[in-house]
């Protein structure tokens, strides 16, 4: 009886260190077993870094995203159409999910202080100038603007997603690119009225 009584012993010691172990362990984790930041033990996670072609798609993406809003304001402000601002606040959305990438790839973010009209690109600069001035001029050419900018949007996202090898760009590329598309047939829809 006694050895056995001893087993029993040595396995409920032996559980109750298992478990005070796993306690530790786990103390310095959240609720959802996440590690908190700052915490001492070390997680490595690693992104792995971005083509030179993708950095500058991104980069590119960021500012044309914001061409697209910057001009949409614009235009609204003149004719008081709806879907110029339903429009401007999706492309808002657009340039936070490349902001997110440029900030997950520690890529600088070309839009700065976003001053509104105001691009880093130069050739962005000259677009945005041109586009506003023609779609200042009647509203069926605010509707053609709104046109030309989300097919040159559509074919720029195409170009990344065609040369993305990382998932999330290629995830954010797609979702922006279905955005673009309904955007282009609103604007569509409004030069057949």
């Amino acid at each position: 009886m006694k050895p056995r009584w001893k087993l029993i012993v040595f396995g409920v010691l032996v559980v109750v260190i298992v478990a005070t172990m796993a306690g530790v362990a786990l103390a310095g984790r959240g609720p959802g077993g996440e590690q908190p930041a700052g915490a001492t033990m070390a997680r490595t996670t690693s992104v792995m870094p971005l083509s030179s072609e993708e950095a500058a798609e991104l980069i590119y993406m960021r500012e044309e995203e914001k061409l697209a809003r910057d001009v949409y304001l614009v235009l609204y402000e003149k004719w008081e159409v709806d879907e110029f601002e339903n429009i401007a606040t999706s492309e808002s959305r657009h340039m936070a999910s490349v902001k997110r990438l440029l900030d997950r790839y520690g890529l600088a973010d070309p839009v700065g202080a976003d001053a509104p009209g105001v691009f880093a690109n130069t050739d962005l600069q000259a677009a945005y100038d041109s586009l506003v001035a023609q779609g200042l001029q009647s509203l069926e050419d605010a509707f053609e603007v709104g046109v030309a900018i989300e097919k040159l949007d559509i074919a720029d996202l195409k170009e990344l997603i065609a040369i993305s090898t990382h998932r999330d760009v290629t995830r954010v590329a797609e979702n922006l690119l279905r955005g673009s598309e309904r955007h282009l047939a609103a604007f569509k829809k409004l030069l057949e009225q």
